[in-house]
């Protein structure tokens, strides 16, 4: 796994933690809303023009 792979990998387990935090009520109806945040961020690493 590269570099750039562990940061989305670790981007996206912050997002998960982020919305258990938050809650079970609700999560459902924002988990998609705050995914696709969390994902975009995740492909904005400096350098890494790949995305899969």
């Amino acid at each position: 796994m590269s570099i750039n792979e562990k940061k989305k990998k670790a981007e996206i387990e912050d997002a998960i933690t982020d919305m258990i935090n938050e809650g079970s009520e609700g999560v459902t109806t924002l988990s998609k809303d705050v995914e696709a945040k969390y994902e975009s961020r995740a492909y904005k690493v400096p350098g890494d023009d790949d995305r899969e």
